[in-house]
């Protein structure tokens, strides 16, 4: 069977989170809109008990169809006076009722669940202690990089990361409501079938990469830009044409040449 390409995003929150307001059929509907084939949610672990997780995943499942995936996921965030990590977890396992960053690394292990690290910019100093259990780094994520590029901090944590071990770098949309982007992308090309433990094993070991506006970032951060770049010349082409066409219609030189008997008689002699 050949191999399909699937497009999605991924960092979505929907009303089973404090911070997010659609609930799962709205978000289905949001994402059909945009032709989207799957989207890993990351609900905060905090609202959520293990009854409630049970009900989530089971909505993700019956809301699922061959054209969209919905894969459960929790955002987990440990804090004390000196440090504030997160991490999003993925899989029908991702629940646990944990106390510190150790009990969600053995769970990971155990389950062999995928597990990213989310809004790096967000943890300040903390990133300089950052354990290397991560499958991915979002270095991009647009509620807060914006949606210009990915910062330079962000590309900088990923190379020492790398360093430690075999990372992979991703973008997060961080959906909570409709006044949020969506068009960070993520597109996987290596898959047969749309379903959640390939999906994610795929995303594990980078074979993906995401999308923004003609802009392509490898997994691996390498960058293809020449949809970007022919577009941006294209831009300048044009303005320099306008601002000449300007100058040259606002000068007594460029009255007489665009005149309609000067524009007449080099008609005839071209002729």
């Amino acid at each position: 069977m050949a191999n399909k390409t699937f497009r999605g995003i991924v960092h979505i929150h929907s009303s089973y989170s404090h911070d997010g307001e659609n609930d799962l059929d709205e978000l289905v509907s949001i994402l059909g809109r945009q032709q989207l084939n799957f989207a890993l949610l990351t609900e905060h672990v905090e609202d959520l008990s293990a009854v409630d997780f049970e009900h989530y995943v089971e909505r993700c499942q019956s809301l699922s169809t061959d054209d969209l995936l919905l894969v459960p996921g929790l955002e987990y965030t440990f804090e004390d006076e000196s440090k504030r990590i997160e991490i999003l977890v993925f899989g029908r396992e991702a629940y646990i009722n944990a106390v510190d960053i150790d009990q969600i690394w053995s769970h990971k292990k155990k389950h062999d669940l995928l597990a990213i690290l989310p809004h790096p910019r967000k943890l300040g100093k903390t990133v300089k202690i950052i354990e290397p259990f991560y499958d991915l780094i979002e270095v991009w994520n647009l509620r807060f990089d914006g949606g210009y590029f990915l910062p330079k901090d962000n590309w900088e944590l990923f190379e020492e990361l790398r360093r430690k071990k075999e990372i992979y770098a991703v973008g997060g949309v961080d959906y909570h409501n409709l006044s949020d982007r969506i068009d960070l992308v993520v597109v996987l090309k290596e898959l047969e079938d749309l379903d959640s433990t390939p999906l994610l094993q795929a995303l594990k070991e980078g074979r993906f990469h995401t999308e923004y506006r003609g802009l392509c970032l490898r997994s691996d951060l390498q960058m293809v830009q020449w949809k970007r770049s022919v577009r941006l010349f294209g831009r300048l082409v044009r303005r320099c044409i306008y601002h000449t066409g300007r100058i040259v219609g606002h000068s007594t030189m460029g009255n007489i040449l665009i005149s309609t008997d000067v524009r007449r008689r080099v008609g005839r002699w071209v002729k």
